[in-house]
């Protein structure tokens, strides 16, 4: 519990009202002044690079969908995680099966206009697979890539010097950030679900954080600059 102050407005914090998550997050980020591109910048491997992401934390009151996908360009997965938390403790998490997904996009970007999520657990022998479906409406696109260290602005990444006493800040308005950046980054929407289970349909809101760089056949990507037509 506590309080957030933005622009002088306080906004209370209370256990009642909010919810949140810990990020885990793996991998090595930029550090420091850029390093040259080295062998990355040779055609071949340039234009075969892609990073393909879908991260979503759905709430729906008494329990918590956690799921992530990470795939190369042909759709091959590297990484596949989707976990029910029940928000009684005592409840064990329950693993979903398979996450599968069906992106739609907004015209000229690679925006998500909308989404479903899918989950598939085997059943036992005799008994028929258990079949989850969340459909996924973006309500605020948050572009967490711009002027956070990543890499876009040249002059501010994770742990570069910048002087013994600078003190920076960053304001930028969403409508002017420009569309290239907002192509090499995730973007973290503010996302309404409806879950449909055993015939019982349920809604929510949470995280959905999709990013589409680079190559990725199912949605008709062939490069880093394409956008949906």
């Amino acid at each position: 519990s506590g309080s957030l102050t933005v622009d002088g407005d306080v906004i209370p914090v209370t256990p009642e009202t909010w919810r949140g998550n810990r990020d885990r997050s793996w991998g090595v980020r930029p550090v420091g002044e850029a390093e040259p591109p080295g062998r990355k910048a040779d055609p071949p491997i340039a234009g075969s690079q892609n990073f393909f992401w879908i991260y979503s934390i759905m709430q729906f009151g008494d329990f918590t969908v956690v799921t992530v996908v990470q795939e190369d360009q042909q759709g091959r997965r590297i990484l596949e995680d989707a976990t029910r938390v029940w928000a009684d403790r005592s409840r064990e998490p329950e693993w979903l099966g398979r996450p599968d997904h069906q992106l739609t996009f907004i015209s000229g970007t690679r925006e998500v206009k909308s989404g479903t999520l899918y989950f598939r657990r085997p059943g036992a022998p005799g008994e028929s697979d258990h079949i989850l479906e969340i459909t996924c409406e973006p309500i605020l696109p948050n572009y967490i890539g711009v002027g956070t260290g990543y890499g876009l602005e040249q002059d501010w990444r994770h742990g570069m010097w910048q002087g013994e006493l600078v003190v920076q800040g960053l304001r930028e308005k969403v409508s002017d950030i420009e569309p290239w950046k907002k192509m090499l980054c995730p973007v973290d929407n503010l996302a309404r679900f409806t879950l449909v289970e055993d015939g019982v349909t349920r809604t929510g809101t949470g995280l959905f954080e999709v990013a589409v760089i680079g190559p990725h056949q199912r949605y008709g990507f062939t490069g880093i600059g394409d956008v949906a037509p």
